[in-house]
């Protein structure tokens, strides 16, 4: 009998990871959107109202998370930031978005620099590196 109530015990436990496990992945999920959303402003000031309308979130949820992403590694935009409850603005450290301004700008740069070095196939598209004479993935002349 006692065994019988150590496996129900053992399939509760694992029932409780399993939802717990699939709330933390939505969780996490929701707050990269939301971080998306940060970013893609490019500004000092990010509407609360912006980010509620785009998820379809409350109030209540989206300070939740914001406040919470505020203290994690994983979104170093949101570091020094806070929040302007009376504007429901959140408010960016200035340091910290001109990194990211410049983050992304190195990113576009080496994007555009290797775009100018690679020659498309005019039969597959492939990029291939410039002075090849045929492409190297089907073999059409370039």
């Amino acid at each position: 009998m006692s065994l019988t109530w150590f496996a129900v015990e053992i399939i509760i436990l694992f029932a409780g990871l399993s939802v717990f496990s699939f709330y933390s992945m939505k969780k996490r999920k929701r707050q990269s959107q939301i971080y998306s959303i940060i970013v893609d402003a490019d500004s000092e000031t990010v509407s609360l109202q912006r980010i509620m309308s785009a998820l379809q979130m409350d109030f209540a949820a989206v300070l939740k998370d914001v406040r919470s992403m505020s203290i994690n590694l994983n979104y170093p935009l949101l570091k020094n930031s806070h929040i302007d409850l009376e504007r429901q603005l959140l408010v960016l450290s200035k340091e910290r978005l001109e990194k990211q301004r410049r983050k992304t700008s190195k990113i576009n740069k080496k994007r555009h620099t290797a775009d100018q070095t690679a020659i498309e196939c005019k039969h597959c598209g492939a990029k291939n590196k410039k002075g090849s004479v045929e492409c190297e993935y089907c073999g059409s002349p370039l």
